[in-house]
């Protein structure tokens, strides 16, 4: 059984979920006013590079991300959030 703050019992941390991955991948954004790249996303999000540039790649595909020659940014998905404006689904 996990508890909310999880921990297993025993007191073992349970790996985190692709909703808590995401979340710290999107978390690493909001305030920057540039471009991040992987190396970037990597450092600040703490997770392995493998693990973001597969989830950035579904967030690019979903306009959560933005993705150019630069690198990284928040997509019109993330903005819509901000601004209280709907954004359809990718496709």
């Amino acid at each position: 059984m996990t508890a909310a703050n999880g921990l297993r019992a025993g007191g073992t941390r349970r790996p985190p979920s692709v909703v808590e991955r995401m979340t710290l991948i999107l978390d690493v954004f909001p305030g920057r006013t540039s471009w991040l790249t992987l190396a970037e996303v990597t450092r600040d999000s703490g997770l392995p590079r493998s693990t973001v540039f597969r989830i950035l790649v579904q967030l690019v595909e979903l306009d959560w991300i933005e993705h150019g020659a630069p690198g990284y940014r928040l997509g019109t998905r993330a903005h819509g959030l901000s601004t209280g404006t709907a954004v359809g689904a990718a496709g």
